[in-house]
């Protein structure tokens, strides 16, 4: 891989996306429940709309999924709200990323932020649309989106990965609900 040099300003939508990712990924289990709620949900209208019973049902099921993804989004936007206001935060602070081979290098110079690791030593790395989510440890993640990057860059990057994360690279192939399937 070719030595990619970028800097950037973080964004509130930057450090969105990442909060919604973050939180598809802790409510796994009841986003699945959600969604067979759901099913619930249209089978009762179905079933009102085409014998008149059940309207009481399909009405509370409706109710229950809009409050939940409410409170849900709510609290979510509250939280990224809070980060914005917070007096140290990332967002609006330019950072400066050195990407090799076998290093990545961090800089953040408003914050003091300065980490140089190694491919192979970082916890994980999540492609998401629109950027890589970097942890360097399990509380540290740091957002590199993909506006700074070339589309060769990209690939050059995510093969990085790959070769040196294994299973601790994610990359973006879409929602899915099930098992992973292997492949030979």
């Amino acid at each position: 891989m070719n030595k990619i040099e970028v800097s950037y300003p973080l964004t509130v939508n930057d450090y969105r996306r990442a909060s919604y990712y973050g939180l598809a990924i802790r409510q796994y289990k009841s986003l699945r429940f959600l969604i067979l709620l759901v099913g619930f949900a249209v089978t009762a209208s179905i079933g009102t709309a085409m014998w008149g019973d059940g309207a009481k049902l399909a009405a509370a099921l409706w109710a229950i999924l809009v409050i939940w993804l409410l409170t849900i989004f709510a609290g979510a936007e509250r939280d990224i709200r809070r980060y914005v206001k917070h007096p140290d935060t990332m967002i609006g602070c330019e950072y400066h990323m050195t990407l090799e081979s076998h290093r990545i290098q961090i800089r953040v110079p408003d914050r003091k932020v300065n980490y140089s690791v190694k491919v192979n030593d970082l916890a994980a790395v999540f492609e998401m649309n629109g950027l890589f989510l970097i942890y360097i440890s399990t509380q540290d993640a740091y957002i590199l989106p993909f506006r700074v990057l070339t589309k060769e860059q990209q690939e050059e990057l995510k093969e990085t990965f790959r070769r040196h994360l294994g299973e601790r690279f994610t990359e973006n192939k879409g929602i899915s609900f099930g098992k992973k399937k292997k492949t030979a």
